[in-house]
């Protein structure tokens, strides 16, 4: 099937066997906007659409590929900001349509002596600010017998122990989760991710198979081609709703109305031509830039049929 694009949209074909005749396929389109003033398509594409993983402007992502995903990810990058200018503790939110993921973020604190020998968290020191990134999150390196130990789903995070005396003295995790939060030093909560979840994430791992009694894996689920963290996994969106984020932008709330998909599909099979709309697949908000990328896919299957022409063309839309 011959791929047509003649926008300025950075967009492919995916494509992929099911069986000797059919053939699944996906357009993936992903566009580049800026809210400033208003919320309008970039005059620079910096997000492109890529068959091999890339570095983008928010670090490395995923490859792009044919496979429907489970829910719309959402992404978020930058830096959490406490309203009224500096608090040890905060909530901070990210609606989008009617679907909500809340988060805590905490000041600085370590895990001290309490009354009864063992040990219990310091008091948070007052932030106005806190980056969002695993740095922050729960994890990190501990040690056995002298060798490293990294925590498998985040090595670079803060708050895993083998020990106490290793906990001694040493930072809890700042990003957590609301039904998550550390209570005791050998806790191992889940890690408050923001941004691209690893595909060897073990969340990831469980959101995305089906599993036996055994944890035998007997069947993947579309899930496992989401790059979100799982909270961050939306059940699906649509143009004209809106995006909310609450704490993370000093001005406050800030937000967006998801716009109308900027190209259509046109499908030629043989004789027969047709054309389908894009459905919001990711969406993500780099706050500092005030900058979002909309990935929007058409997944669809075909036949293969001996001497058929076939084309696949991305039209503009028609903006009134």
């Amino acid at each position: 099937m011959i791929f047509v694009n003649p926008t300025a949209y950075p967009a492919l074909l995916f494509r992929t066997v099911l069986d000797a005749d059919r053939v699944l396929a996906s357009v993936v389109v992903r566009v580049t906007y800026t809210w400033d003033a208003r919320f309008r398509v970039a005059d620079e594409q910096v997000w492109k659409v890529s068959p091999e993983p890339w570095e983008s402007p928010a670090g490395p992502m995923e490859e792009d590929g044919p496979f429907l995903r489970g829910g719309v990810d959402l992404f978020v990058f930058g830096r959490l900001w406490a309203a009224g200018g500096a608090t040890r503790s905060m909530k901070v939110q990210v609606k989008a349509g009617g679907f909500l993921r809340e988060a805590v973020a905490t000041g600085r604190r370590t895990w001290v002596p309490d009354a009864w020998g063992g040990l219990v968290a310091s008091e948070p020191e007052p932030f106005s600010s806190l980056p969002l990134t695993l740095a922050e999150a729960f994890g990190g390196v501990s040690t056995a017998d002298g060798l490293p130990v990294p925590f498998p789903d985040n090595a670079s995070g803060k708050g895993f122990h083998l020990s106490a005396e290793q906990a001694l003295g040493r930072e809890l995790p700042n990003l957590e989760e609301p039904d998550g939060r550390m209570r005791y030093w050998n806790d191992v909560p889940p890690v408050c991710g923001f941004g691209f979840c690893p595909r060897v994430n073990g969340a990831r791992m469980q959101n995305g198979t089906v599993r036996d009694a055994q944890h035998n894996i007997l069947d993947f689920r579309p899930q496992l081609f989401n790059q979100a963290y799982v909270p961050m996994i939306a059940p699906t969106l649509a143009p004209g709703e809106a995006i909310e984020l609450i704490g993370f932008s000093p001005r406050g709330p800030v937000g967006f109305v998801l716009p109308a998909p900027p190209a259509r599909v046109r499908l030629g099979l043989g004789e027969r031509v047709v054309e389908r709309a894009l459905a919001v697949d990711q969406v993500g908000v780099e706050c500092d830039a005030a900058r979002v990328f909309i990935t929007w896919r058409f997944p669809f299957r075909y036949v293969v049929r001996e001497r058929e022409e076939r084309m696949c063309q991305l039209v503009e839309a028609v903006t009134s």
